[in-house]
């Protein structure tokens, strides 16, 4: 299989607005660390990876038109501390300057990307003590992680993408510095330990109600930096395993893709919110705040999620446009990457809304939408299988 990977910067001037927060106290002030606009040439399939809070339909359809060339995919890694894309409820656009921007720096790392004959192997594993579900805890400290990895004929890594589903939200709404967060410093981590030879992407998986909030010390860079090192310890391990499936071949890509109809809950479906002054309290005010809203976001009573396939060979890829809770990686036989080709909001489980909690709240869809996202899904692969 030919595969490759290359980055772009995506410049933040200074002022410039914040996205992830609904209470960030200003606009840009500085850079921790470079935002990126990642190229991964997997086959036939080209997945961009952009340092950004969220990918809307008019960003994926313009990316996908400066790259061409079969199936494109756009995601985010999520992070909070990015620019503001417009990535509220409802039917919204990027902004234009960055609907220019991320297109152009996704052009640019494409140029820059080389591809040689790999092996693509994707390993499964687990890890400790960096995300846990945000809204309990009691939640138990450890996470699922995917790892796709490409090697020589001799066995020698080129380079990996890492499929993480932990928000990337170490940095707080009071940071208004520029950071790729808990992704970036995974990234910068990963590759101190594979060596610079190797290039290292890290995608969000899904992470709907996962975070960093029961396992962070402090909202600080040095914390991004212990937990990407702890994340990284692990990854280095996860690729250490046997493969879940490895592809030696050149397959041609069978990829699939559905935009879905889904009826949105009615605003009065929400219950009373807790009281006290906690941070559980507060996120579930805001919550609130969002499903009011949302009627007037989507003013047919639908909203519309976008989920995609891609088979190359034994390895199945799936693209969900929302941000999917951890239980949904569960229901689909293959690598999910959330956040991938739009933004519908939250997508929960069926069994998140018997205790809803911020998530649940500022979503859009009712119980079954997970469901008949993964249904979609599982019947896209099986056509794919089918054409064989």
């Amino acid at each position: 299989m030919k595969i490759g990977a290359a980055s772009s910067p995506l410049a933040v001037s200074l002022g410039a607005a914040l996205g992830g927060y609904a209470d960030r106290v200003g606009g840009a002030t500085g850079t921790l660390d470079e935002l990126q606009v990642w190229c991964v040439r997997l086959g036939g399939l080209t997945l961009v990876v952009a340092d950004v809070v969220c990918v809307r339909g008019d960003l994926a359809d313009s990316v996908s038109a400066a790259l061409g060339g079969g199936p494109v995919w756009t995601t985010a890694t999520h992070t909070h501390s990015g620019p503001d894309l417009n990535c509220g409820p409802g039917i919204r656009s990027t902004p234009a300057p960055w609907l220019e921007a991320i297109p152009a720096a996704a052009a640019e790392a494409a140029s820059r990307v080389v591809v040689a004959d790999a092996t693509l192997a994707w390993h499964a594993g687990a890890v400790h003590g960096v995300g846990s579900v945000r809204a309990r805890t009691d939640s138990a400290p450890s996470v699922p992680v995917d790892v796709l990895a490409a090697r020589d004929d001799d066995g020698r890594l080129r380079g990996v993408v890492v499929v993480s589903p932990v928000h990337p939200t170490v940095l707080p709404a009071s940071n208004t510095e520029v950071s790729a967060d808990l992704a970036g410093a995974v990234r910068r981590a990963v590759r101190r330990r594979l060596g610079p030879s190797t290039w290292v992407v890290v995608a969000t998986g899904c992470a709907g109600d996962i975070s960093t909030r029961m396992t962070r010390r402090a909202p600080t860079p040095e914390e991004c930096d212990r937990l990407g090192e702890l994340a990284a310890a692990q990854i280095v391990d996860v690729l250490a395993t046997e493969p879940i499936h490895l592809e030696r071949g050149d397959p041609p890509v069978q990829a699939g893709t559905r935009t879905l109809r889904l009826p949105i809950r009615p605003a009065e479906d929400v219950p009373a919110a807790p009281s006290g002054d906690g941070r559980i309290a507060h996120t579930y005010r805001q919550g609130l705040a969002v499903a009011r809203e949302r009627m007037t976001r989507h003013p047919d009573g639908v909203a519309m999620l976008r989920v995609d396939t891609v088979r190359l060979g034994a390895i199945r890829l799936a693209g969900i446009g929302a941000e999917p809770y951890l239980a949904v990686r569960n229901l689909v036989d293959g690598v999910v990457l959330g956040y991938a080709n739009g933004y519908a909001g939250y997508l929960p489980d069926a069994d998140a809304f018997e205790t809803p909690g911020y998530e649940v709240l500022s979503s859009p869809f009712r119980p079954d939408a997970a469901g008949r996202a993964t249904r979609a899904i599982n019947e896209m692969f099986e056509a794919e299988e089918s054409d064989d």
